[in-house]
């Protein structure tokens, strides 16, 4: 059987606690669980320079491409932490993802476990209810039809794969 090493992005450790009480009835499919400090940026002299370079719609507020840039770094930190354990069959949480099936058995490749999926007309998202048909088990995403939003859960099989 396989067992899943966790990180879990969140604000604080007792969010990290919460999290990690509602794993407890997959113990048994679960070799670690470890916390990921989330990261909060500010608008500093330097951050304004980084935003000046990002290629982003020209309605999105600075404030809120902040807040993905922490969101990145915050996994960054997560992918960083996969690599230095040196472990395997990983999964990557944030703090607002809920497991909505059990923990598979196994997955055989690197790959996205959910997220918010949006319409390709980013206008009529939360208008529009995506009609993408779930069957169990992993799912493919028709990037043709749908695009990712937001990111609240990645499965790394090898820690050399968080490098890349």
């Amino acid at each position: 059987m396989t067992k899943y090493n966790i990180y879990i992005i969140c604000k604080n450790e007792e969010i990290f606690e919460t999290k990690k009480k509602e794993l407890s009835k997959y113990n048994a499919k679960i070799c670690h669980i470890q916390w990921i400090p989330a990261e909060y940026l500010k608008l500093t002299q330097c951050n304004k320079r980084i935003l000046k370079d990002l290629d982003t719609r020209y309605n999105t507020q600075k404030k809120k491409i902040l807040a993905k840039l922490g969101c990145i770094a915050a996994h960054r930190k997560a992918l960083l932490a996969i690599y230095m354990n040196k472990t395997t069959n990983n999964i990557i949480l944030e703090e607002d993802a809920t497991l909505s099936d059990k923990l598979p058995a196994s997955i055989k490749e690197s790959c996205y476990l959910g997220g918010w999926i949006i319409p390709p007309q980013i206008s009529l998202a939360g208008k529009v209810i995506p009609n993408i048909k779930p069957k169990k088990g992993l799912n493919k995403i028709d990037y043709t039809k749908f695009k990712i939003l937001m990111t609240h859960t990645l499965f790394i099989r090898k820690y050399g794969e968080a490098m890349d």
